[in-house]
């Protein structure tokens, strides 16, 4: 099997189930660093998307970026969550099917404190 590293990329995205670049519709277990042997059916998408394919060889590290929105959409999360969930769903529409992104972590951390906050209303009522 053809070696797909992407020392050339520079930062190398995490390990994890990625589209196999050789067999459309399964998914390879990229290491960190090469494609293993490893493969598994490719779970059915819930719609087809307007974007074109990227080609192939190793995963991007697009979607576990942490940039500026990242940093802010975490920071709202805790301080003004309303705010952080919007955040957090837009994040969530960027990086769409290509793995995990910050933003269902910066959904979850708001919906937690929103509870927080509800729970500390109602026991100081």
């Amino acid at each position: 099997m053809t070696d797909h590293s992407a020392s050339s990329l520079g930062e190398q995205p995490p390990a994890g189930w990625y589209p196999d670049p050789e067999r459309p519709g399964e998914q390879r277990y990229w290491d960190g660093a090469t494609w293993t042997e490893h493969s598994q059916a490719a779970a059915p998408r819930a719609r087809a998307t307007s974007s074109p394919a990227t080609g192939y060889g190793a995963p991007t590290a697009d979607s576990t970026r942490v940039d500026a929105t990242t940093i802010i959409g975490y920071i709202c999360a805790v301080i003004i969550p309303i705010v952080g969930l919007v955040l957090g769903l837009v994040k969530m529409g960027q990086y769409r099917g290509q793995g995990t992104n910050h933003g269902q972590w910066i959904v979850l951390v708001s919906v937690a404190v929103i509870v927080l906050y509800v729970i500390a209303i109602v026991s100081s009522s």
